[in-house]
């Protein structure tokens, strides 16, 4: 059972001995994803982890995974515990603005890629 406070990849780690980023890097490399893809599966809670060369598209779903779970659309537990660190935004040159505009159109927005991919 998920701990309040608790960082979801560890309490994966605790009870199966890895977590949803290593099984979803393994699929994307047995896959033959492009290594982006490969990245983002392996890193989306820690982009902090990679070279700096590899860590912007990582950053950027790291964003959008901690807004969308915070707004508790989708599996929210994994990334309900991130925060929007002004440093990680100001390194992605998104003003808090963008990120506020976001979350008041983020129903709607879920509700528009839901259409799309339906």
């Amino acid at each position: 059972m998920k701990k309040k406070g608790s960082d979801f990849c560890s309490v994966e780690q605790q009870i199966i001995g890895l977590d949803h980023q290593q099984l979803g890097q393994g699929l994307a490399e047995q896959w033959k994803f492009p290594r982006p893809c490969q990245l983002v599966a392996g890193y989306h809670h820690q982009p902090e982890n990679l070279a700096d060369q590899s860590r912007l598209l990582v950053n950027l779903v790291f964003v959008a995974d901690t807004l969308v779970a915070h707004s508790k659309h989708g599996f929210p537990l994994t990334a309900c515990n991130q925060q929007l660190e002004p440093t990680r935004l100001a390194d992605l040159q998104i003003e808090q603005s963008a990120v506020d505009a976001t979350k008041a159109k983020l129903t709607e927005l879920v509700s528009e890629a839901c259409v799309l991919l339906a």
